[in-house]
């Protein structure tokens, strides 16, 4: 086991993990990418800073891991897969948690163009993404699910090569119905 605390908004020290991941254990087949912090208020009253603090780790960090870690997996010429951690606000909307949101949108979004260029690439690296939403955590002792089965959702994602592991079903109905929204929105007269 190899334990190091990195400061993921930082590209060199990502890189500095992946060598050490590297020097540690010889070659890399899986990397997760799960890193977050969250801050909370109206999107139009948070400062810059917030904004960029959140931004930086959530996303930028994601951004990070996958320029580091890919190519080491690559480079194994083995399987391989990416785990990047989303959540539930990845896809629906959550008020006053915008900075948030928008991160975890962006790293769906990353995830589904990562996962599709290894496919054009013929890689054998697979990419999922967790969406966790209500997890019973020290934080959260009122959660519905624990992480031990949250883990194991993400253990499957990777054995079979699900692109999502999604764990929220109370939200479900609300993520049916934005995603029936945006279709439904088409229009129907060319102009």
């Amino acid at each position: 086991m190899l334990a190091l605390t990195t400061d993921v908004s930082d590209p060199e020290a990502v890189e500095r993990l992946a060598d050490s991941a590297v020097d540690a254990f010889g070659s890399l087949h899986v990397a997760v990418n799960n890193a977050g912090i969250v801050n909370g208020g109206n999107s139009w009253e948070l400062s810059l800073e917030e904004w960029h603090r959140v931004i930086d780790v959530n996303l930028w960090g994601v951004i990070h891991g996958i320029r580091s870690f890919v190519p080491r997996i690559l480079a194994s010429g083995e399987e391989g897969h990416v785990v990047n951690t989303g959540s539930l606000a990845s896809v629906m909307a959550i008020p006053g948690l915008g900075p948030y949101t928008v991160a975890k949108h962006g790293v769906l979004g990353l995830s589904d163009v990562l996962r599709a260029e290894l496919q054009e690439a013929g890689a054998p690296v697979g990419v999922s993404i967790v969406l966790p939403g209500n997890i019973r955590t020290g934080l959260n002792p009122a959660g519905t699910l624990t992480a031990e089965q949250v883990a194991a959702n993400v253990v499957d994602a990777i054995r079979r090569g699900r692109p999502y592991a999604y764990t929220d079903l109370d939200a479900a109905n609300d993520v049916e119905g934005r995603l029936r929204a945006i279709i439904g929105a088409r229009a129907d007269v060319i102009v």
